[in-house]
């Protein structure tokens, strides 16, 4: 729903002229629509707390649009 609802407000906002909508990731928290900022910010939390002396190796698998690169910016 909350995907959705992001591509709805998305929609409204492009010009009457334009067909296409934006697919570029996001990297400020204002334009988190998806609400990933707060589990991305966590997520990276845990991994530079963790103290692990082994190499980590994350993988996100998800379909297209769902915000996996946007999810990672805010990681960093």
């Amino acid at each position: 729903m909350i995907f959705l609802r992001a591509i709805m407000t998305q929609v409204k906002n492009v010009s009457s002229t334009s067909y296409f909508i934006n697919d570029e990731a996001i990297k400020d928290k204002k334009d988190d629509l998806l609400e990933l900022s707060e589990t991305a910010f966590r997520f990276a939390d845990v991994v530079l707390n963790r103290n692990s002396s082994d190499s980590l190796v994350f993988g996100i698998d998800a379909p297209w649009g769902t915000g996996k690169s946007s999810f990672i910016n805010f990681c960093c």
